[in-house]
């Protein structure tokens, strides 16, 4: 088990609870002291990590072209208007039965 890994345990008083132990205690620390080394920098190594393969994810994206963009843009704004219109339209409709119901 590499010191990433976890240990599931049940406790017995909340069986729906999943307890996790982490290894760091049992990890040997660099320095010899008991308040600093391993733990601080596994933490550091994985942020490295993370923001590493993160970048390297985003080189194999194929990013949209300036107009392919501009026109999805356009379709988005047009399409939040028409949507728009038509809830106005029905709003203004079911305001305008309301009325005429309350009227009567």
């Amino acid at each position: 088990m590499t010191p990433l890994e976890c240990r599931c345990t049940v406790t017995p008083s909340r069986p729906d609870r999943a307890v996790f132990k982490t290894l760091n205690q049992s990890l040997p620390r660099q320095g010899g002291g008991s308040g600093s080394g391993e733990p601080l920098n596994l933490m550091a190594n994985i942020i490295v990590k993370y923001f590493r393969e993160s970048y390297e994810e985003l080189k194999k994206v194929s990013w949209p072209s300036r107009k392919d963009t501009f026109r999805d843009t356009l379709v988005v704004i047009g399409v939040s208007l028409g949507v728009a219109a038509f809830l106005g339209a029905v709003d203004l409709g079911l305001t305008a039965g309301l009325q005429k119901l309350i009227n009567r």
